[in-house]
């Protein structure tokens, strides 16, 4: 099994035990279903991806070498300030108005420091330096 269907089959382990929780509580046919049918989602997207690993196991130990060398980049305030943003202001829409405007504000700052860092990040590969 790949390593990435691991999850999707703990978690639909997780699902069949709280469905059967469910069952014993409540004694309702369609929360029942809808917990196997989330279960049998989950487990089948697990068996698509162990398939469409073509049978390569997942490896233990270091990747083997790669010989383009590729730069990694690092976490952006802007990015998460943005993220952190459009989250809150979704939530604000379902559960309150302070959300509304503390996500619109977060939505905001995140907009301005991600184009400082785009603008950075291209005056610093144009080759334009300080100023």
């Amino acid at each position: 099994m790949r390593g990435g269907a691991w999850p999707l089959v703990i978690f639909g382990s997780l699902l069949v035990v709280f469905g059967v929780g469910n069952r014993i509580w409540t004694e309702d046919a369609i929360q029942s279903a809808t917990y196997a049918f989330a279960a049998a989602a989950s487990y089948l997207t697990a068996a698509g991806l162990s398939f469409a690993g073509r049978g390569e196991p997942a490896r233990r130990g270091a990747p083997p070498p790669v010989e383009v060398t590729r730069t990694i980049p690092a976490a952006s305030a802007g990015a998460v300030t943005l993220a952190i943003g459009a989250g809150a202001l979704g939530l604000g829409f379902v559960f309150g108005k302070f959300l509304v405007f503390g996500g619109g504000g977060l939505l905001a700052l995140g907009c301005v420091l991600l184009m400082r860092e785009l603008h950075a990040q291209r005056r610093a590969t144009v080759g334009g330096g300080p100023g």
